[in-house]
């Protein structure tokens, strides 16, 4: 019975996410739990402080969001600033409870991304930046696997994935394969092939506010872990 109920489950799933009941893309999926509330709300506070501050923006035709990077930043590398800004440790800590939450080992993450996301905010699809993914040919990459948080739910913007095998820029109104459901503290790990090419991930358009986290490692092509 129990077995019957969790494809009953999927199949509804499916049906949500695609319209269709029996789409072979329903196979796609990511590894996702979830922190317990009121140990999120002990982290609230620092959060909400670290958005009075003022954020970078990124205002274009395909991606509009408030974010701040720390550690080293995405958008310095690409430049070649290898500069580092010292994460709040509270976000470290955070991080390692989206670790455990997964049932992976903790990891000192050093590119730590706080978004936000106002009315009519999204986040384009795209690949970070991987090994094997690296077509502009950065000096680094970021590990294979990037983790995230929700801290503040949306009722329609959410992580989303499409396929897309015509180039690095796909279309913004193809349909997803997957969409991640998400409450506060949902957390959850991009891995494996939608962590590639030619999957992309990003965030539909928000209705109200979104708040999450994103954590990775950068590697240095050719190297270890940068420190």
């Amino acid at each position: 019975m129990e077995v019957i109920l969790k494809k009953v489950l999927v199949l509804f799933a499916c049906w949500m996410i695609t319209g269709n009941l029996f789409p072979s893309d329903c196979s796609y999926t990511i590894p996702q739990s979830k922190v317990d509330s009121t140990v999120l709300s002990h982290y609230t506070p620092y959060i909400k402080e670290e958005l009075k501050d003022e954020l970078a923006l990124q205002d274009d035709e395909r991606t509009h969001r408030f974010t701040r990077e720390y550690g080293y930043s995405f958008f310095k590398m690409a430049q070649g600033d290898f500069s580092f800004t010292p994460p709040p440790e509270f976000l470290q800590e955070i991080g390692a409870l989206v670790c455990e939450a997964l049932g992976h080992e903790p990891v000192e993450f050093t590119n730590i991304i706080l978004s936000n996301y106002d009315e009519d905010f999204s986040l384009e699809p795209h690949v970070d930046i991987n090994e094997e993914d690296n077509s502009k040919d950065f000096d680094f990459y970021f590990d294979e696997r990037v983790y995230g948080i929700i801290i503040e739910p949306d009722l329609s913007g959410h992580l989303y994935f499409v396929k897309w095998e015509e180039g690095l820029v796909p279309p913004l109104n193809l349909e997803p394969i997957y969409s991640l459901s998400e409450e506060a503290g949902t957390v959850f790990c991009l891995q494996d092939e939608l962590r590639k090419f030619p999957f992309f991930h990003g965030v539909s358009k928000v209705s109200n506010h979104r708040i999450s986290i994103t954590f990775r490692t950068v590697q240095e092509m050719g190297s270890s872990t940068l420190q």
